[in-house]
């Protein structure tokens, strides 16, 4: 679970996850933290918002997450596009193992089902893993059905090896448009950036994650 924080407003809330050994990735609006038709934060507020994000590890249950969190994060890389942040720890504390990344490409067949660790509104961990089927990709995004709230931005999107295949951000409205989903037409469906085009992102940038 990450906090972000943003002067004279609520700080930004989302979902956080390892991505390497110091590497830590969750969205790039999530740090960003603006409202609705408020500008985007300029780059050296980014970085500043970035540092001080705040991480808690292990928020399984309760209300509220225990402890202080763990700071001394910096921004490494972002895309607004691909809507991700990777935010790199400074310290040498131990840190929790990072998820896998799957190395296949995403191709949906009717079939492929999709997995989400999330902290929906900022509560405890929750895992989504009923009426998750994706229904399609369309060049970097991958579309699916599998069930989000607000909050759960930032969250890995896992084949059911537990691989991570996507980046969740949002979603998408559908309504009026022959999307069908368990028989019945669909008015939107939750949509992630593939981990394949953001890796792609970092590596033009000379980044390995290991």
């Amino acid at each position: 679970y990450l906090r972000g924080t943003k002067s004279g407003a609520s700080p930004g809330k989302g979902t956080a996850w390892m991505v390497g050994k110091k590497f830590l990735m969750t969205n790039h609006h999530v740090i960003n933290a603006r409202m609705d038709g408020e500008d985007s934060a300029s780059s050296e507020d980014f970085a500043t918002q970035g540092a001080e994000a705040c991480v808690w590890f292990d928020f399984h249950s309760g209300d509220q997450p225990q402890g202080p969190g763990v700071s001394g994060w910096r921004v490494k890389k972002s895309d607004a596009a691909l809507d991700y942040a990777l935010l790199e720890h400074a310290g040498n504390q131990p840190l929790p193992p990072p998820l896998g990344l799957s190395r296949n490409p995403v191709v949906p067949d009717g079939a492929l089902c999709v997995n989400i660790v999330q902290h929906p509104g900022g509560r405890a961990k929750r895992i989504a893993c009923r009426n998750n089927l994706c229904h399609r990709v369309e060049g970097s995004m991958l579309y699916y059905f599998t069930d989000t709230q607000q909050g759960s931005s930032g969250a890995p999107v896992c084949n059911d090896d537990w691989e991570v295949v996507a980046l969740h951000f949002g979603y998408a409205r559908f309504q009026g448009k022959g999307v069908m989903f368990q028989g019945k037409e669909e008015a939107y469906a939750n949509r992630g950036s593939l981990m394949q085009a953001i890796r792609l992102d970092l590596e033009k940038a000379g980044i390995s994650l290991g």
